[in-house]
C-alpha cells in the first residue's frame, strides 16, 4: 500500500511544462498551456478565472490545423480580455489568418494576427497589462517559453 504522506510529498514536486506554467511573473505575468482540446481549453478557464480574478489577461491562441479550434477559441474567449492569434513552426500549424476567421466566427470577436509565436509573444507581453496566456498546442507553449526565456 501508497503512504499517503509519501505520495503527496512526491505530488507536490511534479512540475508540468506548458500546463498553466507560469514562465514570467511580470509584469505582466506570463502563462503557457498546451490545452489543445475544448476540454483541456474549459480546464484552462477554470484556472484563468482562478488566477486573474480582478482582470481577464489577453490570450494568444496557436492551435494545430486538426484540432478542434471552434470549441477552444468558444471555451477560452469569456475568459480573455483580447485575443490574438499565430501559427507555430510545426508543419500541422493552422493558419494564423485561418485562425482568426474561426475565432471571429464563434466569438464575434477581432483578433490581432501574428507571423510567428516568439513575434507575438514579445509584442503582447510588452502590452498586456493584466497578463498573458498563451494556449491552443504544446508547440505553440513551447516556442513560446524558449522566446521568453532567450
Amino acid at each position: 500500500p501508497l503512504d499517503p504522506d509519501s505520495v503527496r510529498a512526491a505530488l507536490a514536486t511534479i512540475r508540468f511544462p506548458g500546463r498553466f506554467e507560469l514562465v514570467s511573473a511580470g509584469p505582466p505575468p506570463v502563462v503557457i498551456d498546451g490545452a489543445h482540446n475544448p476540454q483541456a481549453a474549459s480546464v484552462l478557464a477554470d484556472a484563468i478565472r482562478e488566477a486573474f480574478p480582478r482582470a481577464k489577461p489577453t490570450l494568444l491562441l496557436g492551435i494545430l490545423a486538426d484540432k478542434d479550434a471552434a470549441g477552444i477559441a468558444t471555451a477560452l474567449s469569456p475568459v480573455a480580455s483580447a485575443i490574438a492569434v499565430t501559427a507555430s513552426s510545426s508543419t500541422r500549424a493552422r493558419a494564423a489568418a485561418e485562425l482568426a476567421d474561426v475565432v471571429h466566427s464563434v466569438t464575434g470577436r477581432q483578433t490581432e494576427v501574428f507571423p510567428d509565436v516568439p513575434t507575438a509573444v514579445r509584442s503582447l507581453a510588452a502590452r498586456a497589462p493584466m497578463g498573458l496566456v498563451v494556449a491552443g498546442s504544446i508547440t505553440t507553449a513551447a516556442e513560446a517559453r524558449r522566446a521568453l526565456r532567450a
